[in-house]
């Protein structure tokens, strides 16, 4: 059988169609079932939500489920992952106009207002949330990730202002900054009176008098 030109385009649109459809079905199902599974858990608990409560919610057999879940742990993994990607987003949209201290500081509000759409946090939706390896080996990846970002921002701050570039020093006040955003967004969820806000720019304040002397001057 021969095959004229538009007959191949007109194959070829097709299976694009039905690959298109049928990964945003896939993507349509996964949120689906993460949502119910965040919900349950935010309602009910880590530890007292059942796979079938789960699946009751979304509305889907145990076995769908399992094709994008096959543990509880998965969803708060998605979840997890989700963060640190809007984190990375939000960096590569930082105006370039900002000093390095204007961009952490709107990385700080972002990441606070992210994860204010959650109500508790990993931590809270699972007691001995660092026993599970999986979740224990995300959670140090991602501050890895988020950390780096800091440091290419204070390294690129030094050339902006012709200092001498030196990453370890930019790397030890990166690790300071993230292990000080973890405690503000944790305790900006734990304590509602705590103000992450507020607590930021405080933080800054105090820990930019060190870095000027440290990175640029």
């Amino acid at each position: 059988m021969t095959y004229t030109i538009s007959m191949c385009y007109y194959l070829s649109r097709r299976v694009i169609v039905t690959i298109s459809k049928r990964l945003k079905n896939r993507l349509e199902m996964e949120e689906k079932i993460h949502q119910a599974g965040m919900r349950l858990f935010e309602k009910k608990g880590f530890e007292n939500t059942t796979l079938q409560e789960i699946a009751d919610l979304a509305k889907v057999s145990t076995s769908t489920l399992h094709k994008y879940f096959p543990e509880k742990e998965d969803i708060l993994l998605k979840t997890a992952r989700s963060k640190t990607e809007h984190f990375l987003a939000a960096a590569k949209q930082l105006p370039e106009e900002l000093d390095a201290r204007g961009k952490i500081e709107t990385l700080f509000i972002d990441a606070l207002k992210e994860t204010a759409k959650v109500k508790t946090t990993f931590r809270l939706q699972m007691p001995g949330f660092y026993r599970v390896d999986k979740i224990f080996k995300l959670e140090k990846e991602n501050r890895v990730v988020m950390s780096n970002v800091y440091k290419e921002i204070l390294m690129k701050e030094q050339v902006k202002l012709n200092h001498p570039v030196s990453e370890e020093k930019c790397e030890d006040v990166a690790r300071l900054i993230i292990t000080v955003q973890f405690y503000i967004l944790e305790n900006n969820e734990l304590d509602s009176s705590f103000d992450g806000v507020v607590y930021t720019k405080k933080f800054l304040d105090v820990l930019w008098k060190g870095v000027d002397d440290l990175l640029f001057s």
